[in-house]
């Protein structure tokens, strides 16, 4: 009997010490989990970093589209002229009519002003009785070519410069114009193969 008490004594004490020591531990943990979260809510460090780039203005035209030939003809017998021009137009005389306009995009990443000029006076690329030697120009893609002189008018040429638009537009879905031409051939003409050139000019703004 009395060794069974003191048995019971001795495994309530050990009870007793397990329980104090699970308290302890769990405390322990409290205390880890508890600084844990305060450390990370309240020390907090940021930064800043900087990229940087310079994009260069590019100033550039081309003619896509930059030949056109109206091939071989003749004015009409008993015609004083025959018209032809790049939509199709064949009037008094033997032509094969064409559809084919020169095509001009602004390939740079600026907008530009445009001008036109042809290195020939009409009496001299033609010759003969009042020749006439015009253009047309209209926006391939919309609003390509802004404030401009007179789109989709035929317009005589010159040597020197013509004022197409003073804003040639640079983005990628409205930077592209066509350029028609039309000539009225004498029946009195030059013969033999008559060849010209278009220059344009984009300058930056």
């Amino acid at each position: 009997m009395q060794q069974d008490k003191k048995n019971r004594t001795g495994n309530k004490g050990q009870i007793f010490y397990n329980v104090i020591g699970y308290i302890s531990i769990f405390a322990i943990i409290l205390c880890f989990f508890y600084l844990g979260f305060k450390i990370t809510g309240h020390a907090t460090s940021e930064d800043t970093a900087i990229v940087n780039v310079t994009i260069t203005s590019t100033t550039a035209i081309n003619f896509t589209t930059d030949f056109i030939n109206f091939g071989s003809g003749a004015v009409n017998t008993g015609a004083s002229s025959a018209t032809l021009d790049t939509e199709g137009t064949v009037t008094g005389g033997t032509w094969t009519p064409i559809n084919t306009n020169f095509t001009l995009e602004n390939i740079g990443n600026t907008p530009v002003s445009l001008t036109l000029k042809v290195g020939k006076t009409a009496a001299e690329y033609l010759g003969g009785t009042s020749p006439s030697y015009q253009f047309k120009f209209s926006n391939s893609e919309a609003t390509s070519c802004t404030n401009a002189s007179a789109t989709g008018v035929w317009t005589a040429t010159a040597t020197t410069d013509i004022n197409l638009c003073s804003l040639f537009n640079s983005a990628d879905n409205n930077d592209t114009i066509n350029i028609g031409v039309r000539l009225v051939i004498p029946s009195d003409s030059l013969t033999g193969t008559q060849t010209d050139t278009f220059t344009a000019t984009g300058t930056t703004l």
